[in-house]
Protein backbone atom coordinates (compact mmCIF):
# COMPACT_ATOMS: atom_id res chain seq x y z
CA UNK A 1 0.00 0.00 0.00
CA UNK A 2 1.49 3.37 -0.77
CA UNK A 3 0.59 6.34 0.90
CA UNK A 4 -1.10 9.12 -0.53
CA UNK A 5 0.84 11.79 -1.61
CA UNK A 6 0.48 15.30 0.23
CA UNK A 7 -0.67 18.48 -1.29
CA UNK A 8 2.74 20.02 -0.88
CA UNK A 9 4.61 17.43 -2.25
CA UNK A 10 2.36 17.04 -5.08
CA UNK A 11 3.02 21.38 -5.63
CA UNK A 12 6.65 20.17 -5.67
CA UNK A 13 5.83 18.15 -8.33
CA UNK A 14 4.30 20.29 -11.11
CA UNK A 15 6.85 23.49 -9.91
CA UNK A 16 7.20 24.49 -13.16
CA UNK A 17 3.63 25.07 -14.04
CA UNK A 18 2.97 26.41 -10.62
CA UNK A 19 5.72 29.03 -12.31
CA UNK A 20 4.56 29.53 -15.68
CA UNK A 21 0.73 30.31 -14.04
CA UNK A 22 2.67 32.65 -11.64
CA UNK A 23 4.61 34.46 -14.73
CA UNK A 24 1.30 34.52 -16.31
CA UNK A 25 -0.41 36.09 -13.31
CA UNK A 26 2.34 38.68 -13.04
CA UNK A 27 2.76 39.85 -16.66
CA UNK A 28 -1.30 40.28 -16.22
CA UNK A 29 -0.65 42.37 -13.27
CA UNK A 30 2.10 44.17 -14.68
CA UNK A 31 -0.11 45.33 -17.32
CA UNK A 32 1.88 47.16 -19.91
CA UNK A 33 1.18 43.80 -22.46
CA UNK A 34 -0.38 44.69 -25.90
CA UNK A 35 -3.79 42.26 -27.06
CA UNK A 36 -1.82 39.48 -27.78
CA UNK A 37 0.34 39.57 -25.11
CA UNK A 38 -2.43 39.70 -22.70
CA UNK A 39 -4.15 37.15 -24.41
CA UNK A 40 -1.12 34.80 -24.70
CA UNK A 41 -0.32 35.44 -20.77
CA UNK A 42 -4.09 34.57 -19.56
CA UNK A 43 -4.14 31.29 -21.70
CA UNK A 44 -0.67 30.46 -20.10
CA UNK A 45 -1.90 31.30 -16.97
CA UNK A 46 -5.80 29.55 -17.21
CA UNK A 47 -3.83 26.40 -18.98
CA UNK A 48 -0.96 25.38 -16.35
CA UNK A 49 -3.40 26.30 -13.12
CA UNK A 50 -6.11 23.94 -14.59
CA UNK A 51 -3.29 20.99 -15.25
CA UNK A 52 -1.74 21.64 -11.75
CA UNK A 53 -5.50 21.80 -10.74
CA UNK A 54 -6.41 18.80 -12.51
CA UNK A 55 -3.64 16.59 -11.09
CA UNK A 56 -3.79 17.50 -7.45
CA UNK A 57 -7.81 17.07 -7.77
CA UNK A 58 -7.14 13.18 -9.68
CA UNK A 59 -4.59 12.51 -7.58
CA UNK A 60 -5.98 13.24 -3.89
CA UNK A 61 -9.46 11.15 -4.82
CA UNK A 62 -7.92 8.20 -6.29
CA UNK A 63 -7.50 5.69 -3.23
CA UNK A 64 -4.11 4.63 -2.76
CA UNK A 65 -5.18 0.93 -2.40
CA UNK A 66 -7.15 1.29 -5.85
CA UNK A 67 -5.03 -1.32 -8.50
CA UNK A 68 -5.84 1.89 -11.00
CA UNK A 69 -3.99 4.12 -9.12
CA UNK A 70 -0.93 3.38 -9.95
CA UNK A 71 -0.79 0.64 -12.64
CA UNK A 72 1.90 -1.94 -12.69
CA UNK A 73 2.97 -2.47 -16.57
CA UNK A 74 4.37 -6.33 -16.43
CA UNK A 75 7.20 -6.98 -18.85
CA UNK A 76 5.84 -7.86 -22.35
CA UNK A 77 5.91 -11.16 -23.48
CA UNK A 78 7.88 -11.34 -26.74
CA UNK A 79 4.63 -12.14 -29.29
CA UNK A 80 3.59 -8.72 -27.52
CA UNK A 81 7.43 -7.38 -28.20
CA UNK A 82 7.35 -8.67 -31.86
CA UNK A 83 3.46 -7.83 -32.51
CA UNK A 84 4.24 -4.11 -31.24
CA UNK A 85 7.93 -4.47 -33.57
CA UNK A 86 6.17 -5.64 -36.76
CA UNK A 87 4.04 -2.27 -36.68
CA UNK A 88 6.55 0.04 -35.83
CA UNK A 89 8.42 -1.02 -38.59
CA UNK A 90 5.49 -0.33 -40.92
CA UNK A 91 5.13 3.08 -39.80
CA UNK A 92 9.16 3.90 -40.34
CA UNK A 93 8.64 2.57 -43.92
CA UNK A 94 5.60 4.41 -44.58
CA UNK A 95 7.07 7.70 -42.57
CA UNK A 96 10.41 6.89 -44.63
CA UNK A 97 8.54 7.40 -47.75
CA UNK A 98 6.72 10.14 -47.28
CA UNK A 99 9.89 11.73 -46.18
CA UNK A 100 11.52 10.78 -48.87
CA UNK A 101 8.94 11.68 -51.45
CA UNK A 102 9.32 15.41 -50.18
CA UNK A 103 12.73 15.79 -49.86
CA UNK A 104 13.48 14.60 -53.41
CA UNK A 105 10.41 17.24 -54.38
CA UNK A 106 11.62 20.42 -52.08
CA UNK A 107 15.10 19.29 -53.73
CA UNK A 108 14.32 19.10 -57.50
CA UNK A 109 13.00 22.52 -57.10
CA UNK A 110 15.98 23.89 -55.56
CA UNK A 111 18.23 21.43 -58.29
CA UNK A 112 16.07 23.14 -61.14
CA UNK A 113 15.73 26.58 -60.17
CA UNK A 114 12.38 26.56 -59.59
CA UNK A 115 12.63 27.50 -55.89
CA UNK A 116 15.12 29.75 -54.35
CA UNK A 117 15.14 28.21 -51.08
CA UNK A 118 13.34 25.19 -49.66
CA UNK A 119 12.48 24.27 -45.74
CA UNK A 120 14.00 21.26 -45.00
CA UNK A 121 15.27 19.02 -41.96
CA UNK A 122 19.10 20.31 -41.16
CA UNK A 123 20.79 16.78 -41.73
CA UNK A 124 19.12 16.93 -45.22
CA UNK A 125 19.70 20.30 -45.98
CA UNK A 126 23.77 19.78 -44.30
CA UNK A 127 24.26 16.98 -46.71
CA UNK A 128 22.79 19.00 -50.24
CA UNK A 129 25.22 22.04 -49.01
CA UNK A 130 28.32 19.42 -48.84
CA UNK A 131 27.82 16.66 -50.83
CA UNK A 132 25.45 17.90 -52.94
CA UNK A 133 21.40 16.17 -54.38
CA UNK A 134 22.09 12.51 -54.82
CA UNK A 135 23.60 11.86 -51.25
CA UNK A 136 20.76 14.22 -49.40
CA UNK A 137 18.08 12.30 -51.66
CA UNK A 138 19.42 9.10 -50.99
CA UNK A 139 19.99 9.97 -46.84
CA UNK A 140 16.85 9.41 -46.33
CA UNK A 141 16.14 5.82 -47.83
CA UNK A 142 19.22 4.85 -46.18
CA UNK A 143 18.16 5.55 -42.63
CA UNK A 144 14.82 3.77 -43.15
CA UNK A 145 17.12 0.61 -44.38
CA UNK A 146 19.08 1.09 -41.24
CA UNK A 147 15.85 1.34 -39.01
CA UNK A 148 14.51 -1.32 -40.87
CA UNK A 149 17.17 -3.51 -40.51
CA UNK A 150 17.75 -2.98 -37.03
CA UNK A 151 14.22 -3.98 -36.03
CA UNK A 152 14.39 -6.81 -37.77
CA UNK A 153 17.07 -7.69 -35.65
CA UNK A 154 15.00 -6.81 -32.39
CA UNK A 155 12.23 -8.77 -33.90
CA UNK A 156 14.63 -11.93 -34.34
CA UNK A 157 15.81 -11.63 -30.75
CA UNK A 158 12.26 -11.63 -29.91
CA UNK A 159 11.68 -14.64 -31.83
CA UNK A 160 14.49 -16.83 -30.08
CA UNK A 161 13.40 -15.45 -26.71
CA UNK A 162 9.58 -16.58 -27.02
CA UNK A 163 11.36 -20.07 -28.42
CA UNK A 164 13.92 -20.44 -25.39
CA UNK A 165 11.18 -20.05 -22.77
Amino acid sequence: MTPRPTTAHLLFDNIKLLALGGVGLVLLIAGGLDEFGRNFAIVMTVASLSIVGYRIRRATQTPAEDPMARPVTPTPSSDDRIRVLKRARMFVALAIIVLTVIFTIDLTSVERGTATSTSTWFPIAILYDLLGYWPAVLATPALGALLWFLAGRKITEAEGAGTET
